[in-house]
């Protein structure tokens, strides 16, 4: 055995009406997906769907309760830290819950309170990547799973859930699936939009994205230069800069946020450039990848492009419109930039 106090455990128990997995395939499934850097001695308490957990390293119990929820064949383990109260509820678990299709405007903090009292339970944890906002929640495995809101008659905002395990498609209970409901007797369903339905529960609670999509587009603006100062002494480009953050549920549905940042760039920055100077250390280079990475809402752009050659690309393009768009006596071009992040979602069954 490791050490006497309760410190380095933990305890979990299946939460299911179904019979729950053996003690073997439970260990051997949550070996794999714990990763361990230290040993682990797993018990039966009592009941065949109750378990302690005692490992040898603490930060292994501390990893472990940072990316809860874990599920075994699809079952879900409710896993709690026996320090953290005298009372265990295993009817309560921790989960991840992603906000789709929330528009920008309302993807405020002061909004924030209205979409804990949505979701339901106590929400911590909480934090808004790449237009997402994104919960950890205490939910109530009792009742049915949240499956979202309406902002509008016919706008769905969707709740999305990380490492979700099996639950029933007609009723959203977390404690059997659709062939051993007795809840209800056909889907429950709700308005997709004006003129057709779907049903509220099925494969797309489960937070699986596709990989994601990012597109640049560079194009003359039509806003011309009338928003633009025009006493310059020097060649400039006004660039507006879009992000657009897409989801794309099916062929039908999308919903997509927008913001936007302007700049101005010297043409003269892509003169001091030859064929032979090294592009990722051009001053024109630098402004414009500085511009991209300090505005931009998508934490994963600078991963994405990586060494991909996006941003030289755009220089090369933006010499190209210089030398094709700027008359003799121009001192100003306003251009727009598009960085569409587009990401597709399981869509909902019709």
């Amino acid at each position: 055995m490791f050490d006497n106090s309760s410190s380095h455990r933990l305890v979990g128990k299946f939460f299911t009406n179904s019979t729950p997995p053996s003690f073997e395939e439970t260990e051997k499934s949550l070996r794999q997906q714990w990763n361990l850097s230290g040993d682990m001695i797993v018990q039966k308490q009592g009941d065949n769907d109750t378990f302690l957990f005692e490992f040898r390293q603490k930060n292994d119990k501390v990893r472990v309760l940072d990316n809860l929820p874990f599920n075994v064949n699809g079952v879900i383990l409710v896993i709690k830290d026996p320090n953290s109260s005298s009372m265990i509820d295993f009817t309560v678990a921790t989960l991840v819950v992603f906000v789709v299709g929330l528009p920008w405007c309302l993807s405020t903090k002061e909004y924030l309170p209205t979409l804990e009292s949505l979701i339901g339970g106590n929400a911590t944890d909480i934090t808004f990547t790449d237009g997402l906002f994104c919960f950890f929640v205490e939910v109530d495995l009792k009742k049915p799973l949240k499956a979202g809101f309406y902002i509008e008659e016919n706008q769905f905002v969707e709740f999305k859930y990380s490492q979700l395990g099996d639950f029933c498609y007609k009723c959203g209970m977390i404690d059997h699936v659709e062939t051993s409901c007795d809840r209800v007797r056909v889907h429950k369903e709700r308005a997709l939009n004006a003129t057709s339905r779907t049903h509220v529960y099925g494969p797309w609670l489960r937070d699986s994205f596709s990989e994601k999509c990012f597109e640049l587009v560079l194009n003359k603006s039509q806003n011309g230069a009338r928003e633009c100062e025009k006493s310059l002494s020097y060649a400039q480009f006004f660039i507006e800069l879009e992000f657009n953050n897409v989801f794309i549920c099916n062929p039908k549905f999308e919903s997509r946020t927008k913001s936007t940042h302007r700049f101005r760039f010297p043409c003269s920055y892509l003169d001091t450039e030859t064929e032979h100077t090294d592009f990722t250390t051009s001053k024109a280079y630098k402004v414009i990848r500085d511009e991209i990475y300090e505005n931009t809402p998508f934490s994963d752009l600078a991963e994405f492009f990586g060494n991909r050659g996006e941003i030289g690309s755009l220089v090369e393009q933006l010499k190209l419109t210089k030398k094709n768009e700027f008359c003799c006596d121009d001192m100003w071009l306003v251009l727009n930039l598009q960085i569409n992040r587009t990401t597709m979602l399981m869509p909902a069954d019709r």
